[in-house]
């Protein structure tokens, strides 16, 4: 396999790289005793260098995942040399929990951690299945990450400003105009005849934008939070908005709860004040 980078000789070192290498420059810097640490550190290198390229190899991700990989597992072997005087090939179950607490203790995002480990669990995984004893990161978990939706409602105005830019007087203004009525009134979230959901979002996301209508968290899928806050707010019982959104769990239907109240929508949805003219 080739191979993609060089643990220690790279060009390219993420942030925690430079402080780690000079750390471990001097560590083994001292003059050469009766076993010689820099031979014997070098041919643990090479050995951990043929596991990852042969671990990499059989991964069917892009080459940019593989990158990212291999320099995550750089700074695994790194920080295990540093404070354990040992490598990825001889880490312990309790060197990776210790890892953790650092990257914890660093200030690493949620994230950041979920991810570190995750690579971790996968190299190690791949140790035990080619003949280590022990799956040593097995179960080792990031830091729970905080459950939000990045999904916001539209406002009384944006929508009454959405649905009033569509020109009713031609056959796909009165199709669109319809199908936006029935996200932000009916919660839509599902196929019409003859058009899939993508079809959907992508109608409701071109009118929302010819409207004005865009900022961070708001997509299509903005429609179908309005109308569910739209509920909430007309005191709909809670049982009932969940039916109506058709969810599995009340948990996701309590999200609502809080939008409504942070957004201070109406109760009356204001689709109301906006009548389909006309046509002649």
């Amino acid at each position: 396999a080739r191979r993609l980078r060089s643990w220690t000789t790279s060009t390219q070192l993420t942030r925690e790289e430079p402080r780690l290498m000079k750390a471990i420059s001097r560590r083994f810097a001292a003059p050469a005793t009766t076993r010689n640490p820099e031979v014997n550190l070098e041919r643990k290198r090479g050995k951990l260098d043929r596991m990852a390229d042969e671990w990499l190899s059989g991964l069917t991700c892009s080459e940019a995942s593989k990158a990212t990989y291999l320099r995550t597992l750089r700074v695994w072997n790194n920080w295990l040399l540093i404070n354990k005087h040992n490598n990825a090939l001889g880490a312990t179950r309790a060197d990776v929990l210790d890892f953790r607490s650092f990257l914890i203790s660093s200030k690493k995002s949620p994230h950041t951690v979920c991810s570190y480990l995750s690579i971790v669990r996968m190299f190690h995984k791949f140790l035990y299945l080619r003949g280590d004893k022990l799956n040593i990161a097995s179960d080792i978990r990031g830091v729970k990450r905080q459950k939000y939706y990045n999904k916001r409602p539209l406002t009384d105005d944006q929508v009454v400003s959405m649905l009033g830019c569509i020109d009713v007087s031609t056959a796909i203004g009165r199709r669109d105009y319809m199908i936006l009525m029935l996200m932000v009134r009916a919660g839509l979230h599902g196929d019409i005849v003859r058009m899939s959901v993508q079809d959907i979002e992508r109608i409701a996301a071109k009118r929302m934008k010819a409207a004005g209508v865009t900022g961070e968290g708001i997509s299509a899928h903005s429609l179908r939070h309005t109308f569910g806050c739209q509920l909430v707010s007309a005191g709909v019982p809670i049982n009932q908005v969940q039916s109506l959104m058709g969810h599995n769990s009340i948990d996701a239907t309590m999200i609502y709860v809080k939008m409504a109240a942070d957004r201070k929508l109406f109760a009356d949805n204001p689709a109301n004040c906006v009548k389909l003219p006309q046509s002649s």
